[in-house]
């Protein structure tokens, strides 16, 4: 590079300067090529789903990147006026973990209304977290967290039932009371709408583990219900109270094969499971809210995304000095431009990538980074022609 800079300076014939020329578009074509290439790397815009049936028992394993979704609502949709002022309502489920994740809660169930999430059950490290409807009067605050810890443990086979009413709510594990808080953590409003298992609707956060039961209703199960629940699904494979009880959902997984998983109940949709990981909700252009970026992680894709597009920015002002009679503060102009249109082209399509993240963040990013490169070389340049 410093033989060009000091061509600038030199006046070298025009035959040298067309090489330059040359030379430095090559480079910028290649680091543009690159950057590309890394960023929609390894270009699988259908990868596999990560949801096999357990085959030799009962229930579903969601792996790396697996999800399971209803193909249309459950619950009607909208609830009905009983429900909603004051209706019972119990969920139960069969969940093992694979491991016990640390980074961020990964969600085992979770309900959504028109794209928005009104319910979730998630894991974190060994606990059991659930997210509801807020009643509190902060409207910027939708869900509440409620968590239950050491639930979950890894490897082992646990038996989990929320029964809530207008009185608060009980938490059972393996049939016996293992929580109680005041809040109303199932309502029908709350679990109707599309039914998602092992991730989210983005497909950023997922569950590794199997699941092999579940059932939902707006019905009260009693304590003795609820062991009952627990003895007979863990014997017979079927809970015994659903021959009293009208549930909505009774999921058992053991159609063992195949691409759905249908309610026995027969008033719910049927689970599909997608031979290609779907993403029901494509986020584009995250913003990077309650991120903290300057954790080992995040400071990580910072610093990458911010290097990376110096030598663009770098090459391409060498190019536009090279070629072009503008003035240094164009030139720096359009070359952050064009880096900021490389970037978010690649932003863009990620959005169709299921293994990669669409993210401002990144998109400022290289911004920056192509502007730290357009200033780097024009700084160079002054000072090589007030050295000569």
């Amino acid at each position: 590079m410093e033989s060009f800079l000091r061509g600038w300076v030199n006046n070298e014939t025009p035959v040298a300067k067309e090489g330059r020329l040359h030379v430095l578009a090559a480079m910028s074509l290649a680091i543009s090529a690159g950057l590309l290439v890394a960023g929609l790397w390894p270009f699988n815009f259908h990868p596999m789903n990560g949801v096999r049936w357990l085959g030799n028992a009962d229930g579903i394993r969601f792996q790396e990147r697996g999800i399971a979704y209803t193909d249309g609502p459950v619950g009607g949709g909208e609830p009905t006026p009983a429900a909603s002022s004051g209706g019972s309502m119990s969920l139960s489920l069969w969940a093992r973990p694979l491991d016990e994740p640390g980074d961020d809660i990964k969600q085992i169930l979770s309900f959504h209304s028109n794209g928005v999430q009104t319910f979730m059950l998630g894991q974190w490290l060994s606990s059991l977290v659930v997210k509801f409807p807020c009643t509190n009067a902060n409207p910027a605050v939708r869900l509440c967290e409620f968590g239950v810890g050491n639930a979950l443990e890894r490897g082992r086979l646990t038996f989990i039932t929320l029964v809530s009413g207008t009185d608060g709510s009980v938490i059972y594990a393996d049939g016996a009371p293992n929580s109680s808080t005041e809040a109303r953590l199932l309502t029908q409003r709350s679990t109707a709408g599309t039914l998602v298992a092992g991730n989210s609707m983005t497909g950023k956060t997922p569950w590794r583990g199997e699941l092999a039961g579940l059932a939902f209703g707006p019905v009260r199960l009693t304590a003795s219900e609820v062991a009952e629940d627990f003895r007979t699904w863990r014997d017979t494979g079927y809970p015994g109270s659903a021959d009293g009880h009208a549930f909505e959902g009774l999921y058992l997984f053991n159609e063992r094969s195949g691409s759905v998983a249908c309610s026995h109940s027969g008033r719910v949709p049927c689970f599909q499971i997608p031979r290609s990981f779907t993403v029901l909700r494509r986020v584009v252009l995250e913003l990077p809210r309650g991120k903290n970026l300057l954790s080992s992680g995040n400071l990580e894709d910072v610093l990458l995304n911010l290097a990376g597009f110096v030598p663009f920015g770098f090459f391409v002002c060498a190019y536009f000095c090279e070629s072009r009679d503008w003035s240094k503060r164009r030139i720096v102009l359009i070359t952050t431009l064009l880096g900021g249109a490389l970037s978010l082209t690649i932003e863009l399509l990620q959005v169709y990538l299921p293994t990669r993240d669409s993210s401002s963040e990144d998109l400022a990013f290289n911004i920056l980074g192509s502007l730290s490169g357009a200033i780097a070389l024009s700084y160079a340049r002054t000072r090589f022609q007030k050295a000569e």
